[in-house]
């Protein structure tokens, strides 16, 4: 009779392997051939022996259901090679020995990877590029020359983000597969950052070309939507050995966007008497007609619009 192979865990986790020849019990003493610490699981759950040739389970308490592939046992079932057995809040595995495990899957990034934990500075100097974008962004969304203050401010909240949301993904990766990334989990965070404000730009460019501020926001909500989900399909790739990256990703990423946008809807002002602008149309440095600053320009505007409100 052919061994039975009880694997304990999901995809993405550290498997727990029991092999039975001809019997085992099932529970949370520790008297049992496997011990389950679950809270839900009696301390002597089920059994598994041999009956004519077939793995047979039988179950020994009722307190909670024992499911075999989400069917309910009553007494006892027949094991198979694939079946999904679940005690309390434990799921486990069943297979035999020729059981034919799953294709190998091939981690595309494996030598860079492993680069990676060599070239110490590559991740840094992403950060430190990423970090200079954003100061070009402050700077041409500055209307009257350059805060330095808020300029400081602002990218040093982004390496504080960018750094703690790296480290909470090695710690996921840490946990989950024993392997932190670290490195990979901030090269590929900086890098994302820094095309997503390579992109911001296009928010008002297109709201100002098709003179729609729905247009302007769908654009912010897409290029936000998109950032999220490569951004977390990185960290789940580096993070866990899961098959769905994409999908998660995506729930994660329209949950993260819809929390955000909603947030922002409630924060804003019904009404303003003060003029607005779009900044990123016209950096600080740039001439207008009749050869006058963007200062000059907003000096102009400005006491124009106090002329009619007195």
């Amino acid at each position: 009779m052919e061994s039975l192979i009880l694997h304990k865990g999901n995809r993405g986790h550290i498997a727990d392997i029991a092999h039975c020849e001809t019997s085992m019990t099932i529970g949370r003493g520790f008297d049992n051939d496997v011990v389950l610490s679950d809270p839900y699981v009696a301390a002597r759950q089920a059994a598994v022996e041999v009956v004519d040739g077939r793995w047979i389970l039988k179950v020994l308490d009722h307190t909670n259901p024992v499911l075999i592939n989400g069917e309910l046992v009553d007494d006892s079932a027949i094991l198979h090679s694939g079946d999904k057995l679940t005690l309390g809040r434990t799921r486990l595995s069943v297979f035999n020995a020729n059981q034919v495990p799953d294709k190998t899957r091939k981690l595309h990034v494996s030598g860079w990877l492993q680069r990676s934990a060599r070239s110490q500075l590559s991740p840094y100097i992403v950060l430190l590029i990423a970090c200079l974008l954003a100061a070009v962004e402050v700077y041409f969304e500055q209307l009257k020359g350059m805060d330095w203050k808020a300029t400081g401010l602002t990218v040093s909240i982004l390496v504080a983000v960018i750094l703690v949301w790296s480290s909470l993904w090695a710690l996921v990766g840490r946990v989950v597969t024993h392997h932190g990334h670290f490195n990979a989990q901030l090269l590929a965070t900086s890098i994302i950052v820094g095309l997503t404000i390579l992109l911001s730009p296009l928010i008002d460019y297109s709201g100002y070309a098709s003179n729609s501020e729905f247009i302007g926001q769908s654009v912010d909500i897409t290029i936000n939507f998109f950032s999220f989900l490569l951004l977390l399909n990185f960290n789940l790739f580096f993070a866990t050995n899961l098959t769905n990256n994409t999908s998660i990703a995506a729930l994660l990423a329209l949950a993260l966007v819809s929390v955000s946008y909603g947030l922002q809807e409630l924060n804003r002002q019904e009404f303003s008497s003060e003029p607005e602008y779009m900044q990123s149309l016209k950096p600080p440095f740039a001439r207008l007609r009749n050869n006058i600053s963007v200062d000059q320009f907003l000096d102009r505007a400005q006491e124009r619009w106090s002329e009619l409100g007195s």
